[in-house]
């Protein structure tokens, strides 16, 4: 840098202070006429950081686009655009960009969010979640994405007021009467342990040796007959459910929730369309539910269950007992309920703390690939004990000659301390980290190209990859 340029730049930054916003926007009146609202806002940002910008976007001037504050946002502190954080080009592609999180995240309990958000849910629980609420969050909505189905929100569920449950981004076109019905975007995953669930289960989608059922999964049904089916426990807010029915057209998704009262924030709060074409919506109680799952398949009457997402927890932010333990009812269903060939099961579960220093360059050094999960926290040992619980009884039952051999792994979350543990009959893995690791990132890409993921699956699948 030459001697001049210091008092050039530094001329530059008072500028950028001086106007409203992080020094790195710069507010301006749209020059685009559109028809969302009379007078919409662009945030424009330095042309450095959409250097990388996809050559199918908007021009670079024209990179976030907030509409006409409606009730909602005008009662945010600040307004919608204020403290956005900037979200890098190569992000932008994905409506569920962990870039976005200061906008749902919220304050309360500690977050980091911009705001409080806005009440539009509250009601008490009798099933063990507390109060569970949802709030309203301003979304920022790029300019090229722009459409007259009204504007964006995040619908972030809480139970208890602190735990983050569920988080949905959501359009609220402006009816004529004034009314707005609430439409939950399937493509969109905000929580970064979604989309490792979602990433592993392409993976194992990808690396099976059954052709005709990923094909099925990926083509969009002409009967219900031998459709392959995903069972998700834990519908929450529904964006895991919504997100498998729209991306896997061909494929049954069965989702289940012991509670009313979620279901009723889900689907008035959250725009959770739970009369959408192949997606059914159950209140009942998962373990229950799996039993009779298990005489409806030996009476003819249900087909096995190909994939099943489990992601349970209560008002406390705890998995209930009777989903984790080895002997229980739960999982002793399950090796009757997966399908004996190819059935898989996907586990959100808490995974503690990060390693400590130097535990994972000692891993490196031994040709192991880095942990994202310290293993001497005893949530990691929760993990591993139901890892290793689920592989013995769903692999390891030698008096099932039916069964296929299969495999076990475990992958962490980023950005977040989630793990999810996956047990999959007929899948073969490599004996080696690394190959193993570029099987499942490769098998993840594959069909997360080919279902229209917007974010990157192949990494997702393997990060931190830990064979059972």
């Amino acid at each position: 840098m030459l001697a001049s340029e210091p008092v050039a730049a530094m001329a530059l930054l008072r500028s950028l202070h001086s106007c409203s916003g992080p020094p790195a926007y710069r507010m301006l009146p749209s020059l685009c006429s559109g028809q969302l609202s009379a007078q919409p806002w662009v945030l424009q940002t330095s042309a450095a950081a959409h250097e990388r910008q996809p050559s199918s976007c908007a021009p670079r001037q024209a990179c976030l686009h907030f509409s006409q504050p409606g009730e909602v946002w005008s009662r945010l502190r600040g307004g919608p655009a204020r403290r956005c954080k900037p979200v890098s080009a190569a992000k932008e592609r994905d409506p569920g960009s962990w870039d976005h999180s200061p906008e749902w995240m919220g304050n309360q309990g500690g977050g980091w969010g911009r705001d409080a958000g806005v009440v539009v849910f509250q009601q008490e629980s009798r099933h063990g979640n507390g109060t569970v609420a949802v709030t309203a969050h301003a979304a920022s909505c790029p300019l090229w994405e722009r459409d007259n189905r009204g504007m964006q929100e995040w619908r972030t569920m809480r139970f208890n007021e602190v735990t983050r449950q569920s988080v949905g981004r959501v359009r609220v076109p402006q009816r004529a009467d004034g009314a707005a019905a609430l439409e939950m975007q399937p493509e969109c995953l905000a929580m970064e342990y979604l989309k490792t669930m979602a990433s592993a289960a392409a993976a194992v989608m990808g690396q099976s040796q059954n052709k005709p059922l990923r094909r099925r999964c990926l083509t969009a049904a002409e009967s219900t007959e031998f459709r392959p089916c995903a069972l998700c426990i834990g519908t929450g807010g529904g964006s895991l459910p919504l997100f498998l029915a729209h991306h896997f057209p061909g494929m049954l998704v069965q989702a289940v929730d012991l509670d009313p009262v979620v279901l009723a924030a889900a689907t008035e709060a959250m725009g959770f369309p739970c009369d959408r074409p192949g997606l059914e919506v159950h209140e009942a109680d998962g373990v229950a539910f799996l039993a009779n799952r298990v005489y409806d398949i030996q009476s003819r009457a249900a087909p096995y269950v190909d994939f099943l997402f489990l992601d349970v927890f209560d008002g406390d932010d705890l998995i209930p007992d009777e989903f984790t333990q080895a002997d229980g009812a739960f999982v002793q269903s399950l090796a009757d309920a997966l399908h004996p060939q190819h059935g898989t099961i996907v586990v959100n579960m808490h995974c503690g703390p990060r390693p400590r220093l130097g535990e994972n360059l000692l891993r490196q050094l031994r040709g192991l690939p880095p942990l994202t999960f310290d293993e001497g926290s005893p949530e990691a040992a929760a993990v591993l004990r139901y890892a290793g619980a689920l592989k013995r009884t769903l692999l390891d039952d030698v008096s099932n000659i039916s069964l296929a051999p299969g495999a076990a792994f475990i992958v962490g979350a980023d950005k977040q301390f989630n793990a999810a543990v996956v047990v999959s009959r007929g899948l073969e893995l490599s004996a080696t980290y690394p190959s193993a690791m570029a099987e499942l990132a490769l098998a993840a890409d594959t069909i997360g190209r080919k279902a229209g993921f917007c974010f990157e699956a192949g990494e997702r699948a393997s990060r931190g990859l830990l064979k059972v």
